[in-house]
């Protein structure tokens, strides 16, 4: 004979979940929030009233995730795991605040070419990187990928083509691995091939269009060798249709790139 109970709980911890997928977190309340963690810790229980109970004796969820495991254990229903399972959340939690905290802020071409500097630093001479940014121009991290093959500039249109699409995966998949809104890429070359080719204007324009599909802005692609240094955006690299389509609200937040 099937479990009613059970099944009610199962259905209400799916329907938190979608919820959670469908709106994030931001329409929870605190021992919603804490119910939902709970759900991946103790399975088959209905833990409404334990996650109540936890935000009655501490307060506030804030305070759930900083108590110890001795106070935690204390309150009924929490066991050792439990307990070490919620410590460790809270831990987590502190150190990803620490990091936001001490994130670096490229948001106009100076700062980007002091980031360079530290991300070419001992790196061999050929190197791309996708620099991936918040919307506030915040770095979030710079990805190492393949470079584009230099000799593809004077393949067939399509080698040319099947180069950039591998490229263009690369990129995109850096972007969204790491929920980027805005990237630069930024290739170190040989030295004597850092300014733009046609070759390079394309992929460039290319990567753009591609990027603006899911909604993330293509803000510069940079060349750099040894002292040398040369910002697309700088020199109107750009796809004029390009420049006019990528201004949007976004593009706010670097209103002052190159200053």
């Amino acid at each position: 004979m099937p479990n009613n109970n059970v099944n009610l709980h199962a259905g209400h911890r799916k329907r938190m979940r979608e919820r959670y997928y469908r709106e994030g977190l931001d329409g929870f309340a605190a021992h919603e929030a804490l119910e939902l963690l709970l759900f991946y810790k103790i399975p088959r229980k209905n833990l409404n009233e334990l996650a109540h109970t936890l935000i009655n004796a501490f307060g506030s969820l804030d305070a759930v995730l900083s108590a110890s495991e001795k106070e935690l254990v204390e309150v009924p229903g929490v066991g050792e795991k439990t307990a070490s399972f919620l410590v460790t959340i809270g831990r987590a939690a502190r150190l990803y605040a620490t990091y936001e905290e001490n994130r670096i802020d490229i948001h106009n071409l100076e700062l980007m070419k002091e980031h360079i500097r530290r991300i070419c630093d001992g790196e061999d001479c050929r190197a791309t990187w996708v620099v991936c940014m918040d919307k506030s121009g915040r770095l979030i991290g710079s990805i190492p990928v393949s470079g584009m093959d230099r000799d593809a500039q004077n393949a067939t249109d399509k080698e040319r083509d099947a180069a950039l699409r591998g490229f263009s995966r690369q990129v995109m998949k850096a972007t969204v691995r790491n929920y980027a809104t805005i990237i630069a890429i930024v290739e170190r070359c040989l030295p004597g091939q850092v300014e733009p080719t046609l070759w390079d204007i394309d992929v460039c324009a290319r990567l753009a269009s591609v990027a603006g599909r899911i909604g993330v802005l293509l803000i510069d692609m940079i060349k750099v060798s040894n002292d040398d240094f040369v910002s697309f955006r700088k020199q109107n690299a750009y796809n004029p249709k390009l420049k006019e389509a990528d201004e949007g609200d976004m593009a706010g937040a670097f209103m002052s790139w190159l200053d």
